[in-house]
């Protein structure tokens, strides 16, 4: 019997925290944000926080306390000795898991929803001993996983408003505030998988073979509701207040569209090992292994796609090529364990990830239309008329909570189309896979060097280094190929939209503009990266014993570069756009990844027994999370969509300060936030000077963390034991609230951009005071968390 007897919650971190953050940090006035919120309640009747999921707390942004999380766990296990021969094992596993409180980013309170996961597995192992050399393994399991998610107070369209505040002395600043449903819920996620695992061992002299196979077989049936809310944009307060929103946006639904999806992936692997000894020194452990994927089960074909694109969306890819060498040497250089060397390396193969295949389906461009209706659009039936306000639905989100069909939808579609403003083609968002999409592939190296000093002291070096090729990515096909023109300033950056779309006061284009075909919006494709994701890493360890205690030490040196960022829950790009969209794998094979960690040291210690007494601790300082410049979502200035949903990051142009062309203006911000800011983005800046602000070239200070346990072992009747065991995590927030966290660097957006210079071609940028500020925060309250376990 293991569990929790108590373990507190740990809180959602809200974007508008006015208690830990200041309201220049957020960039939005708490005043501001009370008028956007009472203008939602009391004219567009958006209702209060669901209490009870929030704990009582009744206001639509700043902290909530903690609300419990429900896990629920059961293990059940049988053994049978059916004969001298064989014996099975079968196995039952449930978990549940209840978080009451999901939230949209930026978003108030009201939108939150539920989500709930359960979890349900079978396993059923047969061993046989065939004879004194011979044994076979088999497996057989399946896994049944359902997750549904649940807005509480109804699903309604989703809506933002650009929040402007004036903080004085010429400094203004904004940020969005939506409001209404999530972007993805309701939803039900839901897979069967089917598994076959057979393992055939002989035992010839100093050698053991094995020889395998693995079936797999997953089963999804999806209900996604990802962007089919209905979304309105507006521009100010202003115009929320008056109901002109600027722009509407829906993947609408077309005919019975918006049921389950099924699409379904086979694997199967083939290997082979051996393990003996070519010395008695020297042990050789080597391997071959051959894996096979399929995706069968094709989405619906969609004839414009190809014709415009000249790409066919039902497609069922295969992969074949995933053969995988490993070999491993463990050489005892004395042969008397003093001194150890152990060298390996090999392939090893991914499986594809599921939710682009959901995605793929959905978004096949037949079963949804996503028109957007924005003002100032021309009209498709080439008249020369423009969209209007008039044009826009007039939001009303009572009606939409009365009944969701009150959303604009399909009828609204057939209107846009006999006005002609939407052409009888209208524009879809697509998800499409690479026919020849690949299994992510890692080939992975170690070499190490271990040393017994004495007794008591053991030390060692290893180094690794891993290298992934064919990762996989979202990149947008119906972005047009060849820039209208460039940004000679800013190192010839390329812009898709033509240079007559813009004027003195624009700060952004229209992605629209930059289509090569108006009948489809975005047309993602779901493909294989052509650069590798590396990783090196140096690790210098040393292990100390005392008695039945023990302490480790260990330092990291880690980097890690090339990776792409993939939200496997949200089917959308995260692509960098520097100098130009199609440099991404350039631009990202060069950089350093999110997550890299550069400096990581750690102390693990567990005393000598007492009385039936532990105690263990562990210490660790992490240098990671990385930080670049960044601008804000509203400026897209090349036009690749970073204001709609997607996950889009144009990368600023780093001015030179001594750059002559630069106005005295600028220049003096420029001087006074160097001066002003972090360490870290001062040195960010300088060292990128001259060029477009590469990705995550910055990096976070020192994080720490101290955790410290307890255990009481009590032994009775010779082969029964009672474990009680004490846990406290983040001992130092525990001794005092304001320690136990961690310093990093927000607010990286580093220009507003303020106008066009259509005759220089050149935007018109201006430096923000507040960019690059270090803060301080506690993320991970103390924890504290009692175990009980019976071993008989």
């Amino acid at each position: 019997m293991v569990g929790d007897y108590y373990k507190k919650n740990q809180p959602w971190a809200s974007h508008w925290d006015y208690q830990n953050n200041s309201e220049r940090d957020l960039r939005v006035k708490e005043q501001d944000l009370v008028n956007v919120i009472d203008i939602l309640e009391n004219q567009y009747g958006i209702p209060g926080v669901v209490k009870d999921k929030l704990g009582g707390y009744d206001k639509q942004y700043g902290v909530a306390p903690g609300v419990p999380q429900q896990t629920i766990s059961f293990l059940g296990k049988l053994d049978w000795k059916i004969n001298s021969v064989h014996s099975a094992t079968l196995k039952y596993n449930y978990h549940s898991f209840s978080n009451p409180r999901k939230l949209i980013g930026n978003g108030i309170f009201s939108a939150q929803y539920g989500e709930e996961s359960y979890d349900h597995s079978v396993q059923l192992n047969l061993n046989s001993q065939i004879s004194p050399t011979q044994k076979n393994t088999l497996r057989l399991s399946t896994n049944y996983m359902l997750r549904p998610g649940e807005p509480y107070n109804g699903r309604v369209a989703i809506g933002r408003v650009y929040v402007e505040s004036d903080f004085g002395n010429g400094d203004t600043d904004g940020d969005e505030v939506f409001w209404g449903n999530q972007y993805w819920a309701p939803e039900i996620i839901s897979q069967r998988a089917y598994q076959l695992i057979d393992n055939y061992t002989w035992l010839v002299g100093k050698s053991r073979i094995t020889a395998g196979l693995d079936i797999y077989h997953e089963r999804i049936s999806d209900q996604l509701t990802h962007y089919q809310q209905g979304e309105f944009y507006f521009a100010s307060v202003e115009d929320l207040e008056n109901r002109t929103p600027y722009r509407y946006e829906r993947k609408t639904p077309l005919g019975d569209a918006g049921g389950r999806v099924k699409p379904t992936i086979f694997e199967t692997g083939v290997y082979g090992q051996l393990q003996t000894y070519l010395h008695d020194d020297l042990e050789l452990t080597a391997g071959l292994r051959w894996d096979a994927s399929l995706i069968p089960v094709k989405p619906t074909y969609n004839a414009l796609l190809e014709q415009e694109l000249g790409i066919r969306n039902d497609v069922a890819p295969m992969d074949l090529n995933n053969i995988q060498p490993r070999i491993n040497l463990v050489w005892d250089i004395n042969g008397k364990g003093t001194d150890v060397i152990k060298i390996g390396g090999g392939g090893f193969v991914s499986q594809f990830t599921t939710q682009a295949l959901t995605m793929s389906h959905i978004d096949n461009g037949v079963d949804y239309a996503w028109p957007v209706i924005e003002v100032g659009m021309p009209y498709a039936d080439g008249s020369g008329r423009v969209v209007t306000q008039e044009d826009l639905p007039t939001p009303d989100w009572d009606a939409y909570y009365e009944n969701f069909d009150n959303v604009p939808g399909e009828e609204y579609v057939n209107e846009l189309v006999e006005k002609g403003i939407l052409s009888t083609d209208v524009p879809a968002y697509v998800v499409a896979i690479d026919e020849n999409l690949q299994n992510p592939y890692t080939w992975k190296f170690n070499l190490g060097y271990f040393h017994k000093v004495n007794n008591w002291l053991n030390v060692g070096v290893s180094g690794y280094y891993n290298s992934t090729l064919n990762n996989s990515y979202y990149t947008n096909i119906n972005l047009k190929d060849n820039p209208e023109f460039t940004l000679d300033q800013e190192g010839g950056r390329d812009v898709y939209a033509p240079l007559s779309t813009l004027d003195q006061n624009s700060t952004s284009v229209n992605w629209l503009d930059a289509r090569k075909s108006d009948k489809f919006n975005q047309v993602m494709y779901y493909t294989s990266a052509d650069w590798a994701n590396t990783y090196v890493a140096l690790v210098l360890e040393a292990n100390m014993k005392w008695k039945d205690g023990s302490v480790n030490i260990s330092y990291t040196r880690g980097a890690s570069k090339g990776g792409v960022r993939y939200n496997s829950g949200n089917a959308r790009e995260y692509h960098y756009v520097g100098q130009s969209y199609d440099g991404f794998g350039d631009l990202m094979s060069r950089s350093y990844d999110l997550d890299d960690m550069k400096h990581k040291f750690l102390i693990t210690a567990v005393s000598p027994t007492f009385h039936g007494f532990n105690i263990s601790t562990k210490f660790m300082m992490v240098q990671s999370e990385r930080f670049h410049a960044t601008m804000h979502r509203r400026y897209d200035i090349v036009g690749v969509a970073t204001n709609s949903s997607s996950t889009n990051y144009i990368q600023p142009y780093i001015f030179d300060i001594n750059d002559p062309g630069l106005t005295e203006d600028f220049r003096a911000d420029y001087q006074q936030l160097l001066d002003n800011t972090s360490p870290e983005y001062r040195e960010y800046l300088m060292n990128n000077m001259g060029q477009v602000a590469q990705p995550f070239a910055g990096i976070n200070p020192v994080r720490t963390s101290w955790d410290l346990s307890a255990s009481k072992t009590f032994t009775f009747q010779s082969q029964h034991k009672v474990i009680l065991r004490g846990d406290i995590f983040n001992v130092l927030n525990l001794m005092n609230k304001e320690w136990g966290g961690y310093h990093y660097i927000s607010n990286t957006d580093l220009y507003d951009v303020t106008g066009f210079d259509v005759g220089n071609k050149a935007y018109d940028y201006q430096i923000r005071e507040n960019a690059g500020k270090k803060y301080y925060t506690v993320n991970n309250p103390y924890t504290i968390q009692f175990g009980l376990k019976y071993v008989f």
